[in-house]
């Protein structure tokens, strides 16, 4: 049995390392926009789109050519297409598609979270703000395209951090401060980069986890808005976690050897015992 990891998060590299050292055999995949990792085990690098007519067509073909055996789906909680694309994929390929997703950050007495699912919505909520950080990767730059055609307000500049390069012609722009680092952040440093740049709101991602954490507590901290976009829905995995214990447990015993569970997985349902969730987060299947 062959699993492919969709990787995304550091999570998606500790689960590849882990169960490589317990022999399941595996291949994990990189969306290929940060640098490439090495590793004891086979890499692809890049979109499925190319083996296919579109992502789902080609990630499906993927997992025939490569006699793939079941998905675990390791992306950021924001890769929605690849998300949906490894549900449907598998599907077609009568194979399981497992996926964990880092519990989201929770607001807490001194938090002012505004919740958005950005766009003209976010830009519009944004307009009193002097000095907004925007901790949204890649995202920032589209949304910044969309801002600048509506106008931004006179007075606004924009810090945007991302562990991509800018596009080239941001550095032309006099409205924008622009960061490329990765994290984790430490909270120090997060302290320093609000007080040099005025930092007046936050806008970001529920990412969870907690290397980039310490910007909510800043904000916090200094009683700042924090924006925070809701995370995309997703098609139902076959089985869902938010313990990555429990998910590298699951894929452990599901490989070496096939465990009952999945022997009994039905192509045509999601509602049998080889789709039960594991998450707690029972109240909304997408969040």
């Amino acid at each position: 049995m062959t699993l492919l990891i969709l990787g995304g998060v550091r999570d998606a590299k500790l689960c590849a390392d882990r169960l490589h050292a317990q022999g399941v055999p595996l291949v994990y995949s990189l969306a290929g926009l940060l640098e490439r990792h090495e590793a004891p085990y086979p890499i692809i690098s890049g979109g499925f789109a190319r083996f296919g007519e579109d992502s789902v067509s080609g990630l499906a073909n993927y997992l025939r050519d490569h006699q793939i055996t079941a998905v675990a789906d390791l992306t950021h909680p924001y890769a929605a297409t690849i998300s949906s694309s490894a549900v449907r994929a598998a599907r077609l390929r009568e194979i399981p598609c497992w996926r964990f997703q880092r519990p989201p950050w929770r607001p807490g007495p001194q938090d002012r979270w505004i919740e958005t699912d950005g766009g003209d919505d976010l830009l519009h909520r944004l307009e009193d703000y002097r000095r907004p950080f925007f901790t949204l990767g890649r995202s920032a730059f589209p949304l910044l395209a969309q801002a600048e055609s509506l106008g931004l307000p006179a007075e606004q500049r924009w810090l945007i951090r991302s562990a991509l390069p800018a596009p080239g012609t941001l550095a032309s722009r006099n409205n924008i401060d622009f960061i490329q680092a990765r994290g984790p952040f430490a909270l120090q440093e997060e302290r320093n980069l609000f007080d040099a740049f005025g930092v007046d709101a936050l806008v970001c991602k529920n990412s969870g986890g907690a290397a980039t954490e310490a910007k909510l507590q800043v904000a916090a901290e200094r009683g700042l808005p924090v924006f925070m976009l809701r995370r995309p829905p997703t098609p139902r995995a076959t089985r869902e976690f938010d313990d990555l214990e429990r998910f590298i447990e699951h894929c452990a015993a599901m490989t070496l050897p096939l465990g009952p569970l999945d022997q009994t997985y039905n192509k045509h349902s999601d509602s049998g015992p080889s789709c039960a969730r594991d998450s707690t987060r029972e109240e909304n299947d997408h969040v």
